[in-house]
């Protein structure tokens, strides 16, 4: 398939799908999984600085061109950094090199032919050089070349949908998952679409709205790639499910210490309308690696970090972090990650509080010679990335990129 058409020839089909015989409707998922228990009983088995064992700071480049207000995802792909930058209504992917390097970026914002609107979610096309994005206002995946920045094609669907990726089996065919937010017609709607990339059709739908419902707050990133198959952490719940070019089946069953919000009570809950003994999980991220799975989320007016070693099958769960100069909390906010590696991000301002929680020694950066150049920062410059590496990755040795 030519890159240039692979827009277009994923989703030519895409207004005719009910009429596929290729098209399974809400096909039966398959139920083998492994439960994950981020109980309390799993709370502080270690310290953070016993989990974490390396990281490397990765100060992002600012110019007049790349300056970021917000990093919502990083993906690191051909050794570069790409970054989902927004502000307010305003959003663009930036690319800088894997030492914080800006290169360019793809800033096409508008109502024109080949422009958005906002960007939800982006992934390049496998093995080339394409970059895909979501435009939930318009209902649009645009295509631009990661290298000159053109604008390729597009295709404009009809359900709202806030994340996609890509996947790609071991015969070379490529499908994109596609997540959608919310139904506005009852029963025709699905959360998940996998669309055949090759033959031009969907290939099945799974997990069908009941009835229309407004968007599901609380909720953050909720897919991971890992090339040939997806794994997407439901809204509201806590299954983690894995997609593949054939199949969707349970993976994992996460035993959180409360009940996880429902989507019919999600509204009353932040309006404060529930009773005070109710008490749910909520504001869940989700990320994983080829290591370990993570979680973080709202309970019981607190916050807490999972993470589940998929070799051992352990769970560890820390609560909030705290800055004890001043009994403020510390945000571990994570925004990516790499195979073996979380992607943390962080400003020049909090970066020092971040790494003393897990470094109080100063004997864990891989590359000290940076925090020169971080001294140097004010608050005018870009955010700053930290590579994290977790206890028993790759038998305790540091990868980096």
């Amino acid at each position: 398939m030519k890159k240039k058409n692979i827009i277009k020839h994923t989703f030519i089909i895409l207004s005719l799908f009910v009429f596929s015989c290729m098209h399974r409707e809400n096909e039966k998922v398959q139920e083998n999984h492994e439960v994950i228990d981020f109980s309390l009983e799993h709370l502080d088995k270690l310290h953070w600085d016993e989990f974490i064992t390396a990281y490397t700071i990765i100060p992002l480049e600012t110019t007049e061109k790349s300056f970021i207000s917000r990093i919502e995802r990083v993906i690191f792909r051909n050794n570069k950094l790409y970054i989902l930058n927004t502000d307010g209504l305003r959003s663009n992917i930036l690319v800088f090199t894997k030492e914080g390097k800006y290169l360019r970026k793809i800033d096409k914002q508008g109502r024109g032919n080949g422009e958005y609107l906002f960007i939800s979610d982006f992934d390049l096309y496998p093995d080339s050089n394409v970059v895909t994005i979501l435009d939930p206002l318009k209902r649009t995946l645009l295509n631009y070349d990661i290298i000159t920045t053109q604008y390729q094609n597009s295709f404009h669907f009809e359900f709202w949908a806030k994340e996609f990726k890509y996947i790609k089996d071991i015969k070379e065919k490529v499908a994109i998952v596609l997540a959608t937010e919310m139904s506005r017609n009852n029963g025709k709607d699905y959360d998940i679409y996998v669309i055949d990339a090759d033959r031009n059709n969907i290939l099945r739908s799974a997990f069908p709205f009941d009835k229309p419902i407004g968007i599901m707050f609380g909720n953050g990133i909720l897919m991971q790639s890992f090339g040939n198959y997806v794994n997407y952490l439901r809204p509201n719940t806590n299954l983690i499910y894995s997609i593949d070019y054939d199949s969707i089946y349970l993976r994992y069953k996460i035993l959180f210490p409360g009940k996880v919000l429902p989507s019919e009570k999600t509204e009353e809950f932040f309006r404060k309308k529930l009773e005070s003994d109710e008490k749910y999980v909520y504001n869940i991220i989700y990320f994983e690696n080829r290591d370990y799975l993570y979680t973080r989320f709202r309970y019981d007016k607190k916050s807490y970090h999972g993470f589940f070693n998929k070799k051992t099958k352990e769970s560890y769960l820390f609560g909030s972090i705290k800055d004890m100069t001043c009994n403020c909390g510390i945000t571990l906010d994570m925004c990516g990650t790499l195979p073996h590696h979380f992607i943390v991000k962080t400003d020049f301002l909090k970066v020092g509080n971040v790494v003393k929680f897990f470094d109080p020694n100063n004997k864990k950066c891989q590359n000290p010679e940076i925090w020169n150049e971080v001294h140097k920062l004010d608050e005018t410059s870009n955010p700053l990335l930290i590579l994290l590496t977790v206890e028993n990755t790759e038998n305790g040795r540091y990868n980096g990129f």
